[in-house]
């Protein structure tokens, strides 16, 4: 496998506030990357980064050896980066379908296979109803379908699995099995190790905005600095 995204130092302040403190991974392709850490440890914002949102205040980013540093959102998906949100964000006055016709209707050419989105993640029988009707379960099924119309090789998975019952848990970790069978790199977010063991292998853990841990979940969950930062006593 090769490096499909590289990350070197990293980092993002605001103003005195530093939120990422010199961040370096990489993901290959067809790999899933845990991103996992303590509240308030830079998760999110370096998803925020990586996906266009914020510039980061130094470091690089590489999209198959290209330099995406600081590109927006609106580029880095048109080059195969989306993600979806801890709060998703569809259009609420629209249906389920014509939320999915809209991503497609601007998605890049060519890319990676397309895929039935709606049937996918099994949303099909919800097609015709209005977003604003839909359970969170399935607002939460309908941002990653939404996500995955625009034919992403890369894409950031935010919390998808926060507030969802243990069968929708179950479900969703396959879907992302399924996605990474197809050849999709992910970098998955999320604070449930029963989850993130059904979709990854490799984790990067952050703290205070610095990597320090990257490795196995297996070895991640028996390092000492991991366990004394998540719970607070030294191993």
């Amino acid at each position: 496998m090769t490096a499909l995204l590289e990350v070197h130092d990293v980092a993002k302040t605001f103003g005195e506030f530093t939120a990422l403190a010199g961040v370096s991974m990489s993901v290959e392709e067809g790999q899933a990357v845990g991103l996992v850490g303590p509240n308030g440890s830079g998760k999110t914002t370096l998803i925020n980064v990586l996906s266009g949102v914020y510039k980061p205040t130094r470091g690089t980013v590489r999209l198959r050896g290209r330099d995406v540093t600081g590109l927006a959102s609106h580029r880095l998906c048109a080059l195969g980066v989306n993600r979806t949100f801890q709060v998703p964000r569809p259009l609420a006055g629209l249906t389920v379908a014509e939320n999915i016709a809209l991503v497609k209707a601007g998605r890049r050419a060519g890319a990676t296979a397309d895929l039935d989105v709606l049937d996918f993640v099994g949303l099909t029988h919800v097609a015709a109803r209005r977003v604003s009707a839909l359970t969170s379960g399935e607002q939460k099924l309908l941002d990653l379908a939404r996500a995955l119309a625009a034919r992403p090789d890369v894409l950031f998975v935010d919390e998808l699995g926060a507030g969802l019952s243990p069968s929708e848990l179950d479900h969703v970790a396959a879907l992302l099995r399924a996605l990474r069978d197809r050849g999709v790199s992910l970098v998955v977010v999320e604070h449930l190790m029963g989850f993130l063991e059904q979709v990854v292998d490799h984790v990067v853990v952050l703290n205070a905005g610095a990597p320090i841990f990257e490795g196995s979940l297996r070895a991640a969950v028996a390092d000492p600095h991991v366990i004394e930062v998540f719970l607070g006593v030294r191993a």
